[in-house]
């Protein structure tokens, strides 16, 4: 049996268009926030080839999600001011294990199309808006390899311990480095269908330099956990503003 907890948080009632025609309703929903990756830039010992060592933490709540769901309903009523919204949360384990298969591989994961589709037909909703995990290139500003960097999927953190950085205003010196990233997909829905409309990709990141010049203090302990969350919230913010926008152009 299905472990399930879905929150309504906002809906929006607006009016019919002019035209009689009752306005599309946009469901909005993420997947992507249940997990946290680090990956560590790692080269082999008397070689140069390198590699990302990656460590998997599931993070068991909706926090990120909530984040990015509220910044994509911002997105969507300032694009749209008369198009009703519903945010969504879940915490059902199987579709974020299917988050993307549900339409890369639509046919294998029909129990969980159907079911995804039942939660928008209880709200009404003709649309939605799904943001998932995006694997894909890393992109990083700061490295001691830009070819053996590799992939990088969903929320997390970029650590290089052993690339040296100057602060171009004061001339110190740091060695190591943190990247916080938010690499995610958002596709328009249709809900009668379930086919995907449109996507967009997202890649949002940052990188913070180890300035504190302390022996053996690792990249990671660069900035706190509050500040990593903080830069986390805020990648997210401004993934959902610049794609928000992109998915529901013309």
């Amino acid at each position: 049996m299905r472990i399930l907890a879905t929150m309504l948080l906002t809906l929006v009632s607006l009016t019919a268009h002019a035209d009689g025609q009752t306005p599309r309703k946009i469901g909005i929903m993420a997947l992507s926030g249940n997990s946290m990756s680090t990956y560590n830039f790692v080269t082999q010992t008397g070689t140069r080839v390198a590699q990302l060592a990656r460590n998997l933490v599931p993070l068991n709540n909706t926090a990120f999600d909530e984040v990015t769901v509220q910044a994509a309903n911002k997105a969507v009523l300032k694009a749209e001011p008369a198009t009703p919204t519903a945010m969504i949360l879940t915490l059902d384990a199987e579709l974020y294990q299917a988050q993307n298969a549900m339409f890369d591989s639509p046919e294998a994961n029909k129990a969980n199309l159907d079911y995804l589709q039942g939660l928008l037909k209880q709200r009404n909703v003709t649309h939605l808006i799904l943001v998932t995990k995006l694997n894909a290139d890393a992109e990083v500003k700061f490295s001691r390899s830009h070819e053996s960097t590799g992939r990088f999927e969903g929320l997390g953190f970029y650590l290089d311990n052993g690339v040296e950085i100057t602060e171009d205003a004061t001339g110190q010196f740091g060695r190591g480095i943190i990247m916080p990233f938010a690499y995610v997909k958002l596709r328009l829905i249709d809900a009668s269908t379930m086919k995907v409309v449109k996507e967009v990709y997202q890649k949002q990141s940052c990188t913070i330099g180890n300035m504190k010049g302390e022996n053996g203090l690792y990249a990671w302990n660069a900035i706190t956990s509050d500040e990593k969350v903080r830069n986390m919230e805020s990648l997210l913010n401004a993934a959902m503003e610049k794609g928000v926008p992109q998915l529901l152009a013309n």
